[in-house]
């Protein structure tokens, strides 16, 4: 947090009580961040595993407190990966639905009503190392 916070991408907002010890709570600074795409890839992976790091915390700790649910009628909870090839078209469409999903995550950080929800999302196009060669 000190590295996020040092560079600007997280503000501490205020403390919050868990259990016996008081513990900062973070925020982003923006509603978007958008990357240069020639950024080092050494960097880029670092933030990705530390990503998904906090990922694996705060569903180890929903879970651990019963608050995960996959039912269908109070599904709260989703966790998976696939892969596909996609048209331009498609990306865009893609595109365009996670956009609005972050934009709602955006509004629920400004009003913060409601119960508190993580994202954690990886979308990239794969450089397969057994493709047939044309």
């Amino acid at each position: 947090m000190k590295i996020l916070v040092s560079a600007d991408l997280v503000e501490e907002v205020g403390f919050r009580r868990v259990g016996k010890q008081t513990e900062a709570v973070y925020d982003v600074v923006a509603d978007k961040f958008d990357f240069d795409t020639n950024v080092d890839a050494e960097c880029f992976v670092k933030l990705l595993k530390s990503t998904h790091r906090r990922c694996e915390r705060n569903f180890k700790l929903a879970l651990e407190n019963g608050l995960v649910n996959f039912t269908e009628k109070k599904r709260n909870s989703y966790m998976g990966a696939d892969t596909s090839w996609l048209t331009q078209e498609q990306q865009l469409l893609v595109n365009s639905h996670l956009q609005a999903i972050f934009e709602i995550f955006a509004e629920g950080r400004r009003n913060r009503k409601g119960d508190l929800f993580s994202l954690t999302l990886n979308l990239s196009p794969i450089q397969r190392t057994n493709a047939p060669k044309e």
